[in-house]
């Protein structure tokens, strides 16, 4: 019996951190579809009335400003929230045209960098180990830029 019980106990647990480690990819999986739009879109709102503005002038110093000014639908409120509590390293750069972002986390096991102008997410690794944040994001983000740091 006791061997019965521990055995089910055993099962329980490698069930659930099974179910756990699924999350997470698919937690993963929709962020990194997500997050160009999310970047896309704040970018089209920035320029919607004046197509060629000079973000630099926008005075805009964190990414948080950047996501706050525009308004998004619910749909990316999980994309953000991630990048609230779960990337706690955070590299922003603005650009006459567009931004960067570039973010790493250790609970996601990714790093990425991102400019808004592009669909897609222009630089990402996936799995660990994760490279470090300033050699991987080194060709997007350059010493003129705004760096920011959650943790």
């Amino acid at each position: 019996m006791k061997r019965a019980s521990l055995f089910l106990a055993l099962l329980l647990t490698v069930s659930c951190a099974a179910l756990t480690k699924c999350n997470v990819d698919a937690e993963r999986h929709e962020f990194l579809n997500k997050l160009p739009m999310l970047n896309n879109e704040i970018l089209g709102a920035l320029k919607y009335d004046d197509p060629d503005l000079d973000l630099k002038t926008l005075g805009i110093m964190k990414y948080s400003e950047l996501y706050n000014k525009a308004d998004l639908t619910d749909d990316y409120k999980k994309v953000i929230n991630i990048i609230k509590d779960y990337a706690p390293e955070c590299r922003f750069c603005i650009q006459t045209d567009t931004f960067i972002i570039c973010l790493r986390s250790e609970e996601y096991s990714l790093i990425l960098c991102d400019d808004a102008e592009t669909p897609f997410i222009d630089n990402v690794r996936v799995g660990k180990p994760i490279p470090i944040m300033g050699i991987y994001c080194s060709e997007y983000i350059d010493m003129n830029c705004i760096i920011e740091s959650n943790d």
